[in-house]
């Protein structure tokens, strides 16, 4: 793997480590029957004029298992690819959930791939393991806004 294709992998994980911390939707504190945050949600960059080009996907399970996508297009000196982390979430309140990334990969486009765990730096990027408290407001049944006031729209 040459440097220009390690670069955009730990910069991607770097954008899953913000996107699991600081993008999470959640809902109030309902019974799993009843937790509006299970399906897949979406933000798309254009709401996002700073990242263009960039699609984020969270996607909560009712077993308390979550999934994080990022994939965006090349831009500047930064190769295209895709982002994926794994990991569990709980909800612990009104606008409060709590989660914690288990495993990542990050792929350039082209194919060099990063896996985490590893030892490569963007994996210690992702804070494997540590718990993050992040806040939501519910604004309907298909629409969550997060904490930097982004809306993520429901795909199922």
């Amino acid at each position: 793997m040459n440097q220009i294709q390690r670069r955009p992998a730990g910069a991607l994980l770097s954008a899953a480590c913000l996107l699991a911390g600081s993008l999470a939707l959640a809902a109030p504190a309902w019974s799993d029957q009843d937790n509006p945050l299970v399906g897949t949600w979406q933000h798309a960059s254009a709401e996002t004029p700073s990242a263009p080009g960039t699609v984020r996907e969270l996607t909560y399970a009712p077993d308390g298992t979550m999934q994080s996508r990022l994939s965006f297009a090349p831009r500047q000196n930064l190769v295209g690819g895709t982002v994926v982390s794994n990991g569990t979430y709980r909800v612990t309140g009104p606008g409060t959930v709590v989660l914690s990334t288990r495993s990542g990969q990050a792929c350039a486009t082209g194919g060099a791939c990063i896996s985490c765990p590893g030892d490569a730096p963007a994996c210690r990027q992702l804070q494997l393991g540590a718990e993050r408290t992040v806040s939501f407001t519910v604004m309907d049944s298909n629409q969550i806004r997060d904490a930097d006031g982004n809306v993520w729209h429901r795909l199922r």
